[in-house]
């Protein structure tokens, strides 16, 4: 079951019951509101929120935030939320910046400004500042303009914020006075997004900046699913100390055999590793004998088999694996007798011999097996009577059968081809699109998929609003 970490109280999400407040003074016992998305859609997070909370939104294709990337974050404070979760298209620059009252620019003013280019103010002596004191060309667009006050009285800010993932390399020393700066860094393989420091203005510390590390990819896991799978894969990638279940199919198990095992996003990825191994039972052994009849074995365990006088395992083997696809030869010893015929040979799923059967085959004879169309074969296509025995046959794996029944529900088509109805082999790569109308709800990558065995994992896109 896949559970991440909710908050334990705070304010409540009412999703469209009230207009946004975005830098409103709002008091912890008031609700707060999901904030509107804008050319952007929901990454990660709950649907309650409490102080410090952080929502991270992704950005429509051929769009990106105010800091030029497709993903973005914003931070619920006592002031509502940081920044509004918005996405840019194509980016405009600005003219000059406009003139502060009381205050003048840190250097020099010119007459044009990129996206994104940032702007600080200092005010004059005997004037305080209230807001940033920088604003930021945002698609050709200031942001709001500090203003100067009167300074009236000397206020103090508490403590420096705490930063995950984060220290202080540059402090001075408490009560920390109007215009104090604290300076951050991030810890190694952590990346810091925003401004490195932060002031104390109007009793108030700036916005922190954020550092941001690994994230997960969604775990594919073969012969096993996360829970409730298609609800939760639009959560990924998933960030650090987000947790997971998930199951393994029948005759599988994860290697702590829990019916459920819980995963965590770490710096090192997927931990523990999610990973479905099979489980062989050992029955008796055919003219022979062995310690492990009746136990139940995992995936990479050998079983030694002591046959009887006259007999021997096929090929010769002493010992037998449990393998993915079970064990390695049967559990059977056979006459040594080099005349022994075999019988009719083996049958297998969604393949045959190229050749009529018969009653029987004298030693040395081999045949032929060949899949039906769509189907991979797995292993030798001949096999061998030896000793009254037949070598092991192949396999033939599972076609992928992509319908437009199963295309509409998921709101995608073939990317490369017009077909309503496609058959792939196993390691066949497809690739989807989201149809006219719609944008991608899952990740990018998971539009390009692989088919394995018959199995193929879906994206999925959602209708664009407007």
């Amino acid at each position: 079951m896949a559970i991440e970490h909710q908050p334990a109280g705070g304010c409540f999400s009412s999703l469209g019951s009230k207009p946004p407040r975005y830098m409103q003074g709002v008091s912890l016992s008031e609700s707060c509101d999901m904030p509107v998305f804008e050319t952007a859609r929901l990454r990660s997070g709950g649907l309650s929120f409490k102080l410090n909370d952080e929502l991270e939104f992704e950005c429509y294709d051929g769009y990106e935030s105010k800091l030029g990337r497709n993903t973005g974050s914003t931070v619920y404070g006592n002031r509502g939320w940081s920044d509004p979760p918005a996405c840019y298209g194509e980016v405009k620059s600005c003219g000059s910046p406009p003139q502060l009252c009381n205050g003048e620019f840190k250097e020099m003013s010119k007459g044009k400004y990129e996206h994104n280019e940032v702007v600080e103010y200092v005010y004059n002596s005997g004037f305080s500042m209230k807001g940033s004191n920088k604003i930021q060309c945002v698609d050709g667009t200031w942001t709001t303009l500090p203003i100067c006050g009167v300074f009236t009285e000397r206020s103090t800010c508490g403590d420096t914020p705490g930063l995950d993932y984060g220290y202080v390399v540059e402090s001075p020393a408490p009560p920390y006075h109007r215009g104090a700066s604290v300076e951050f860094k991030c810890r190694e393989t952590f990346t810091l997004i925003g401004h490195r420091s932060v002031t104390c203005i109007n009793e108030m510390w700036t916005q922190h900046p954020q550092c941001v590390g690994r994230t997960c990819d969604f775990p594919e896991i073969k012969h096993g699913n996360i829970y409730d799978e298609d609800r939760y894969k639009q959560a990924f990638p998933a960030a650090l100390g987000k947790y997971f279940y998930y199951s393994c199919d029948h005759s599988f198990a994860s290697p702590s055999q829990s019916l459920w095992t819980k995963i965590t996003c770490t710096e090192e990825g997927w931990s523990p590793t999610p990973k479905c191994l099979r489980q062989c039972f050992f029955p008796w052994v055919e003219n022979g004998h062995s310690a492990s009849s009746g136990q139940t074995h995992q995936e990479g365990d050998t079983v030694t088999i002591v046959c009887g006088t006259g007999y021997r395992l096929l090929n010769s083997q002493n010992n037998i694996t449990c393998t993915e696809r079970g064990w390695s030869i049967p559990p059977k010893c056979s006459s040594i007798d080099p005349n022994r015929k075999c019988g009719p040979p083996p049958s297998i799923d969604n393949g045959d011999i190229t050749s009529f059967p018969l009653a029987t085959y004298p030693p040395g004879s081999s045949v032929e097996y060949k899949c039906q169309s769509f189907y991979e074969l797995q292993g030798n296509s001949q096999i061998v009577c030896r000793h009254g025995q037949w070598s092991e046959p192949p396999k033939c794996l599972d076609a992928c059968v992509i319908s437009e029944e199963i295309m509409d529900k998921h709101n995608i088509q073939l990317r490369w081809s017009p077909q309503k109805k496609v058959y792939s082999k196993t390691g066949d790569m497809i690739e989807f699109e989201c149809k006219a109308g719609y944008h991608k709800k899952t990740s990018y990558y998971t539009f390009r998929v692989t088919c394995q065995d018959g199995k193929l994992a879906y994206p999925t896109c959602v209708k664009t609003d407007g």
